[in-house]
């Protein structure tokens, strides 16, 4: 993968050459501005155990403004849902949807023909899966960036800080560092590539999460029937998990490959303009190391229970609704009956409460609609 972005950085670079005096002939300054961005796609997850495939869909707002003749602030928003996994509940081990937002604000100062070099910080948080709530991704986050032009080319880094509370896989703290390479082959079209590193500890130690994230995106502008010029953009991103804590001390490996389609809206001018004078900067993508085969299954935390009886392999089925959610009817095993069977599959959250390894007692946790529905 190295090999592939270098060998693409170095196309690009030799393609361009010098930038065309149209695409930089243009009034020097800060600005006002902003950008809204629109995308949906496909997520594939691998996680050793099942493939799954998922509906994706997100978002991200900018808005840029100077504060004197070199200096500017900007804030941006993103984020992310993913739908529940399409295949059957007996062949998928996603839990459910699954959500992420993260907020910064920036501070930096610029020579729109030269660079910039600025300072950020921020938070975020993510739910990991059904039920809603359970399991929770609480993020921290600072650093320090800079971006170089050079041409139609802008060279932009990232590191910095990282701390977080996720109550399920129990990571702490760490760093992060992000290279991003755009080119404007016009002033109204980006190519983008980037790469991100993540590496945070345990709670408990003796273990780290790695993590490495790479995207690539192209936004143009299309001529459509009866909506005229319409900008758009593809992207991809890959996201490489090692070491994510899955139950017990067992570690694995998590990937997933998200395919995006989107549209892309800003003012106070066109893509080059903005980049260079306005709202330029965003944020890493910070990863969850997320269970997808757990599923809270705590006798404590659930209310109107009734006993189905035992599935194929011997366990003891249930259906309940939760404390914190009445509306919705579960089926699945309780926690409790499995602290002297099978202790391997418990896993216990940062609030005490157990969560259950399904794939480790060859059962699934699935809603009561599903549970009628099951091929029997």
């Amino acid at each position: 993968m190295k090999k592939v972005i270098l060998a693409a950085t170095a196309a690009l670079m030799a393609s361009a050459g010098a930038a065309s005096a149209a695409d930089m002939d243009r009034e020097i300054g800060l600005i006002v501005s902003g950008v809204a961005d629109k995308w949906m796609g496909v997520q594939f997850i691998d996680d050793g155990t099942n493939d799954d495939v998922l509906f994706a869909s997100g978002g991200e707002g900018r808005l840029s403004f100077p504060v004197g003749n070199t200096l500017s602030i900007q804030n941006d928003f993103k984020y992310e849902y993913n739908e529940n996994a399409i295949e059957s509940p007996a062949s998928n081990d996603v839990d459910g949807p699954r959500y992420s937002y993260q907020f910064a604000a920036h501070v930096s100062h610029r020579d729109p023909s030269t660079f910039l070099i600025g300072a950020f910080g921020g938070v975020g948080g993510a739910n990991i899966g059904i039920p809603a709530g359970a399991f929770t991704q609480d993020n921290l986050f600072a650093g320090g960036e800079f971006q170089f032009y050079v041409n139609n080319f802008t060279l932009y880094g990232q590191a910095g800080y990282v701390e977080t509370n996720n109550s399920l896989a129990g990571l702490d703290d760490g760093f992060f560092a992000r290279g991003v390479l755009r080119y404007f082959p016009t002033a109204d079209s980006r190519l983008q590539v980037e790469g991100t590193y993540i590496n945070m500890d345990y709670v408990s130690g003796g273990a780290d999460m790695d993590a490495f994230i790479v995207k690539a995106r192209y936004d143009m502008t299309v001529d459509l029937p009866l909506m005229g010029s319409t900008p758009l953009w593809v992207g991809y991103r890959g996201t490489f998990r090692d070491n994510c804590l899955a139950g017990g001390n067992a570690l694995r490996d998590l990937d997933d490959h998200t395919f995006m389609i989107g549209t892309s809206y800003s003012f106070s001018g066109d893509m080059l303009t903005v980049d260079r004078q306005g709202a330029t900067l965003d944020t890493p993508d910070f990863v969850a190391c997320y269970d997808q085969t757990a599923g809270i299954s705590d006798r404590r935390l659930k209310t109107d229970i009734v006993a189905l009886g035992t599935d194929g392999a011997g366990n003891k089925i249930y259906s309940w609704k939760y404390k914190f959610d009445p509306v919705t009817t579960w089926v699945g095993v309780m926690a409790q009956d499995l602290v002297e069977t099978h202790p391997e599959a418990l896993v216990v959250d940062s609030n005490g409460f157990y969560a259950v390894r399904y794939n480790l007692i060859g059962a699934q946790m699935m809603t009561l609609e599903q549970w009628n529905s099951r091929a029997l």
